[in-house]
């Protein structure tokens, strides 16, 4: 059965059962707790959309939107939906509806969930960029992460990807980069 999704912005009341997929797709060091990720919801960058059927959430979509990037802070399908390409279709429906560059952050490629993920990316059109950064701890008590970042449509200059790094690192992390 073929199910037909549509990015809707995400309803505030709804929260906690987004928070829920946020916890189950992404280790505590990538995400805030909930009252931190529920307070991003009243900044003007910052986007979240989910997806549905009925009233299951299957997707969420949390990007902050600059002038001239969308940098994807979280993306995740319901783990019982994954691998019957849903997560792809949802990505490139997003990829499609923007003309901005996209720039996202992965882990090294040291592992095989890692390597897979970054392969995910790469099918989508994503590509792997030599940079890498730390990104600082985003609740108390979890250590800061090595990243690599990845952007498309194309491969980000030197000078691209110090310029949306210190933009990300002010607005959404909140320190001098």
């Amino acid at each position: 059965m073929r199910h037909i999704y549509q990015w809707e912005k995400a309803e505030a009341e709804k929260f906690s059962k987004i928070y829920e997929l946020m916890t189950e797709a992404f280790p505590p060091s990538e995400i805030r707790n909930e009252e931190g990720q529920r307070n991003l919801l009243g900044r003007s960058a910052y986007q979240l959309y989910t997806v549905k059927q009925e009233s299951e959430i299957h997707g969420l979509l949390a990007v902050w939107e600059f002038d001239t990037f969308v940098f994807i802070e979280h993306f995740a399908v319901d783990a019982s939906l994954r691998g019957n390409g849903i997560g792809g279709m949802l990505l490139n429906d997003f990829l499609n509806n923007t003309e901005k560059t996209v720039f996202l952050e992965v882990e090294e490629p040291g592992t095989d969930l890692a390597r897979r993920r970054i392969g995910f990316y790469e099918r989508a059109g994503f590509c792997l960029n030599d940079f890498d950064y730390i990104q600082p701890d985003l609740q108390q008590g979890q250590s800061s992460l090595l990243l690599k970042n990845m952007t498309y449509p194309k491969k980000s200059s030197k000078e691209d990807f110090e310029r949306m790094k210190q933009q990300i690192f002010e607005t959404v992390y909140e320190i001098q980069a």
